[in-house]
């Protein structure tokens, strides 16, 4: 029987390489998937987390109560100018009255329901056919039909972190934080120092375990690590041209009922 072409080409390879034709070698198998240490101790996670999230160009810094948050918050609020701060509907956020301290500091909060882009009126005229309207033109104002644009930070909390590469994790479905975590240029995330799982594979695991065999897991999960960085072709690092400048995690344990000096 006449070769295909395909085997040709393969018998070329196998004599090239000093193989006859039932010469052939299975490949040597994978070694055993082994995932990170599971039973690493919190503080060994947190540490390395820490180590992690910096080696990218995050911040971290451990907070107790909300006036270490109000306190972290603050020395940022010095050293920017923030016409606006865009904030999830968290409940570490709500649980540290953050949304209600930043307006005693008359900064103006939008919430993450209002941070939406609104279609333009029915009765809007159209452009003119071949009229080159920039976006602000066609949402006419841009920043004014969408507060989110304008914010100078977005603060949410993260579900969970890996610690291994640094990266906050966070579910869609359980609070609206995607836009305020991409879009303004400086990002705060409250994180709850339990939920950092040691690498993927156990993030993974986790999530889960945290629905029913017959449930779907989210339709999206948003991965971060540190702030968003692009480089040309001279290797010219350049920060915040596709999300935020800046992430600054706190890293938060929620204060239980009986411990009145981590109460906010």
């Amino acid at each position: 029987m006449e070769r295909s072409g395909k085997e040709k080409m393969l018998a070329r390879v196998r004599a090239a390489l000093g193989r006859g034709a039932e010469g052939a070698v299975a490949p040597a198998p994978l070694p055993p998937f082994s995932s990170g240490d599971a039973s690493a101790s919190r503080e060994t996670l947190v540490a390395r987390f820490v180590r992690e999230l910096e080696a990218v160009g995050g911040s971290a810094a451990h907070v107790r109560s909300g006036a270490d948050v109000r306190d972290y918050l603050k020395s940022l609020l010095s050293a920017n100018e923030w016409p606006s701060v865009a904030l999830s509907d968290s409940y570490h956020a709500h649980d540290l009255k953050i949304g209600e301290w930043l307006a005693e500091q008359g900064v103006s909060v939008i919430p993450a329901h209002d941070g939406f882009v609104t279609p333009a009126p029915e009765d809007e005229a159209a452009p003119a056919e071949g009229e080159r309207d920039d976006l602000d033109a066609r949402f006419r104002g841009g920043e004014d039909r969408n507060p989110m644009l304008a914010a100078g930070v977005g603060i949410t909390s993260a579900d969970y972190a890996i610690a291994e590469t640094g990266t906050v994790v966070l579910v869609s479905g359980r609070e609206r934080h995607r836009l305020g975590s991409l879009l303004p240029p400086v990002y705060v995330c409250l994180l709850n120092s339990a939920n950092i799982e040691p690498d993927m594979a156990e993030l993974l695991a986790r999530l889960r375990s945290g629905f029913d065999a017959d449930e779907r897991l989210s339709t999206a999960v948003i991965l971060i690590t540190g702030p968003s960085c692009t480089a040309d072709i001279e290797q010219t690092l350049t920060r915040g041209m596709h999300g935020p400048r800046e992430i600054h995690v706190l890293l938060y344990t929620p204060p239980s009922s009986d411990d009145p000096d981590q109460r906010p």
